[in-house]
C-alpha cells in the first residue's frame, strides 16, 4: 500500500497512518459495530412486523452491559401459527 502510494502519487505515508486508513475504508463500506446492532435491532422489529404474535428476542452480554458495552449472544425467533 505504501509502495503504491509513493509509485501513483510521490507521497510517503507511515505504516501506522496507511493502518488507520485502511481502517476507516472498511468501516465505511461495512458500516461499524454500532451499525451492526442497530440493523438487528431493525431486523427484529420488522420480523414481529411481519409476523404477528411472534416473539424476537435479543440477547447480550451482562457483564458487558455491565461495563457500558453492548455484547451481542443471540438472537432467537419464534413463530405462532
Amino acid at each position: 500500500m505504501r509502495a503504491g502510494l509513493h509509485n501513483a502519487f510521490k507521497l510517503k505515508a507511515s505504516q501506522g497512518k496507511c493502518k488507520r486508513a485502511k481502517r476507516m475504508v472498511l468501516e465505511t463500506l461495512d458500516g461499524g459495530f454500532t451499525d451492526g446492532y442497530n440493523k438487528l435491532k431493525a431486523y427484529a422489529i420488522e420480523l414481529k412486523e411481519s409476523n404477528p404474535g411472534s416473539d424476537v428476542v435479543i440477547n447480550l452480554s451482562k457483564e458487558a452491559l455491565a461495563q457500558g458495552k453492548r455484547n451481542f449472544l443471540r438472537i432467537i425467533f419464534a413463530s405462532r401459527q
